[in-house]
């Protein structure tokens, strides 16, 4: 609904600042700490977002490399350069993007073909069976390959218990599990 009526542009917005803020306070505490934030194709395509991000990171001083941007895919992208221009400017000035929830949605192989971003993150709905399904093991282990091959972070989603960690980490060579 947000993303329908537009107000995911301001509420992402403070989402955004609060997220940030948050952030900058807990490195204090624990230095090197990193902050994702989920931004829509809507939010990317607002023309002052960019520059609000800017500004947040520089005014709370925090250091640009501990933030990514996570583009969730709750819509088809429309244009591709467009959104990588917008990625690359986010890039320039040392932040992170990833594509999240790859395998559902209109997360496709369309998405990792076109979209220039450092990290697919793969849904928790490959994970939840992984031990026990075949498909599932190779189809992770293979986009983690894919990933790989094409020197993008893969980051697993949704791992909630240490053997499907192991067999993540050990067999499937995740380079991050959430």
């Amino acid at each position: 609904i947000l993303e329908e009526t537009k107000m995911i542009i301001p509420v992402g917005l403070w989402v955004a600042e609060e997220a940030l803020r948050v952030c900058k306070k807990w490195q204090e505490q624990l230095p090197g700490f990193r902050m994702s934030v989920n931004v829509s194709y809507e939010q990317i395509k607002d023309a002052a977002f960019q520059e609000f991000i800017a500004e947040v990171i520089s005014r709370s001083g925090m250091d640009p490399a501990t933030v990514t941007l996570e583009l969730t895919e709750s819509t088809i992208v429309s244009d591709w350069n467009f959104l990588n221009q917008q990625f690359d400017a986010f890039r320039k000035q040392g932040i992170n993007i990833a594509m999240d929830d790859f395998g559902t949605g209109y997360s496709s192989l369309a998405y990792l073909k076109n979209l220039s971003c450092d990290t697919v993150k793969i849904d928790r709905a490959f994970v939840k069976e992984i031990l026990d399904n075949e498909f599932d093991r190779r189809l992770v282990d293979y986009t983690v390959r894919l990933c790989h091959s094409v020197d993008i972070e893969a980051c697993i989603e949704g791992v909630e218990r240490e053997d499907e960690y192991e067999f993540l980490v050990k067999e499937c060579k995740a380079d991050v599990i959430q």
